[in-house]
């Protein structure tokens, strides 16, 4: 990803001075500041950096300040600050020292800083834009209205009260995805009061989930989800269940026809798999040849004759 970092002097200023240092060598020395915060956001924290060109470090024994405003109000000097809690002096190894502002509100950004390292001083207004701030919604500015018309057709109105910059709102379903279109954008200092309409058409979605989701500056920012998508008629409902009953009997039969399949097939395997006789003619087994030889030696009552007296 490519560093965010916006400087707000990018250059010194033609009217460079020379010094006299510690060690009796002259440089040529001015300074810039740079907003280090990639997105500013409002109750957060930022960083400016203030970096004095022509020296390898910061000399703790020369003068330095953050001031604030058209008048200069001073903020730090020398790491000496009244409103600890507000601000914080972060000094480097290097050529750079900081300020870092910390519960950043309306009034910190849009405002005039300036920053100094003993005589050379830079003063430049910190510049808010769609890339580097960001306000999003939260419960109390965001109104949201849902409307359903007849089972087909719906519209959904989003109104942000207080927002920056500008987003882009859209609604996602699992197969689908909706724009919202930008009715009324009214400026308010910094902010933004905006307004979003939706309309659509519903098309065999019953019973899907609407999700919607904003795109504010760098952040995607997710706003709420509508269950049902659409509340299914009971129509729809009962069609939905027949479908999803024939289905399962569809599959159970299938699954009956492939196993019945299967058994014959590794009954026919099995047959196969037997030797088969060569005789033609089998021979008669021992237990029907006792049977015959019983029925020869005790005859029936029938065959006996019975001689009278």
């Amino acid at each position: 990803m490519v560093s965010s970092v916006i400087f707000i002097m990018a250059k010194c200023s033609n009217n460079e001075r020379r010094y006299f240092d510690d060690g009796n060598l002259f440089h040529t020395r001015c300074v810039t500041l740079t907003l280090e915060t990639q997105t500013i956001q409002i109750g957060r924290s930022m960083i400016l950096t203030c970096t004095v060109h022509g020296i390898s470090k910061i000399n703790t024994d020369v003068a330095r300040q953050f001031a604030k405003g058209n008048n200069g109000d001073l903020l730090c000097f020398n790491g000496h600050i009244k409103q600890t809690r507000k601000y914080e002096e972060i000094l480097s190894e290097g050529n750079t020292f900081s300020l870092k502002i910390n519960n950043v509100t309306e009034s910190d950004v849009n405002s005039i800083y300036q920053c100094r390292y003993k005589f050379s001083t830079v003063k430049q207004m910190i510049n808010i834009n769609d890339m580097n701030f960001e306000y999003g919604p939260t419960e109390n500015t965001t109104v949201i209205e849902f409307n359903e018309y007849d089972n087909k057709n719906f519209q959904i109105q989003i109104n942000f009260t207080k927002i920056f910059p500008v987003p882009k709102c859209s609604a996602q379903t699992k197969t689908s995805q909706l724009n919202f279109i930008n009715t009324s954008v009214i400026e308010e200092r910094i902010f933004y009061k905006v307004s979003f309409l939706l309309k659509h058409s519903i098309d065999g979605q019953c019973g899907t989930d609407l999700e919607i989701y904003c795109r504010i500056g760098r952040s995607n920012h997710y706003i709420k989800t509508f269950q049902p998508f659409i509340k299914c008629s009971i129509m729809c409902t009962m069609f939905i269940t027949l479908t999803t009953t024939a289905f399962i009997i569809i599959l159970l039969l299938a699954l009956v026809i492939v196993y019945k399949k299967r058994e014959k097939l590794k009954s026919c395997i099995r047959y196969e798999g037997k030797p088969k006789s060569h005789n033609t003619k089998e021979e008669p087994s021992m237990a029907l040849m006792n049977n015959i030889s019983n029925r020869e030696n005790h005859p029936k009552p029938s065959d006996i004759q019975i001689k009278e007296g």
